[in-house]
């Protein structure tokens, strides 16, 4: 497979894997009142997903920031390496870049506008073109007990064109564990998604692995393991959802 290109997404994504840790541990008894992000935070994940014909990486990190009270923004960079026998195409990898601006009671839910810019190249013999796209995006959740509402709705442009609604919801047994299961519409309607997330105490209060099963159109479905790294430890899986 190729590597993947130097490019802004990727300077950004080392950026974030490498900001000092220690500015958020100075941080970490900031004041716990009803704030669209309590305090700035980080966090990266890793997964690995495979199916009959495909298997990849994908690499991500994010970095949350308060803005006022109720509001808050998030930035995002992530990449990943698919290798897989398709008709034409033996596997690609992707670099992508974003940003959320929110609005966010964390007792009754988030309202967020979010854009992404996203570079796809195809591996060699592939004759397709590296492809560019933009993807806007609108989320809204609403927060009830241990029961989490959501929906969102993205349109793509650029060298390819799309639109897709997700929604769903998120249930917690407990604090540190998230059921979710969610279903797509629009370009992709038909096809669930399912996931299986967990914190559990042995692991130190920072280490999350996820489980995730997706069904898709043209093959097996999708299964997904993965784990995420938080950079400040003891909060409970539940708050970091909905207060950071």
């Amino acid at each position: 497979m190729k590597p993947l290109h130097s490019t802004p997404s990727q300077y950004l994504l080392t950026l974030l894997l490498a900001l000092p840790l220690s500015s958020m541990a100075a941080l970490a008894h900031a004041e716990t009142e009803n704030r669209a992000v309590v305090t700035p935070n980080q966090q990266i994940s890793a997964a690995y997903a495979e199916t009959d014909n495909i298997k990849g990486f994908t690499l991500d990190a994010r970095l949350a920031l308060p803005l006022t009270r109720y509001t808050g923004a998030v930035f995002t960079a992530a990449a990943y390496d698919i290798d897989g026998k398709r008709v034409g195409v033996n596997g690609s990898n992707g670099l992508s870049l974003g940003g959320e601006l929110f609005l966010r009671d964390n007792q009754r839910g988030l309202l967020g506008f979010s854009y992404t810019q996203t570079r796809v190249d195809y591996d060699s013999p592939s004759s397709l073109p590296t492809k560019n796209n933009q993807t806007y995006g609108l989320s809204a959740q609403y927060y009830r007990e241990n029961l989490t509402l959501s929906a969102d709705r993205g349109i793509t442009r650029g060298d390819s064109e799309g639109n897709n609604l997700i929604y769903g919801g998120a249930w917690y047994p407990t604090d540190n564990m998230r059921i979710t299961a969610k279903k797509f519409g629009m370009d992709n309607a038909g096809l669930y998604l399912f996931a299986l997330t967990a914190q559990p105490a042995f692991l130190g209060g920072d280490i999350t692995p996820y489980l995730s099963y997706q069904t898709r159109f043209d093959g097996d479905p999708f299964t997904s393991l993965g784990i995420t790294y938080f950079f400040q430890k003891n909060i409970s899986l539940k708050d970091r959802d909905r207060r950071y």
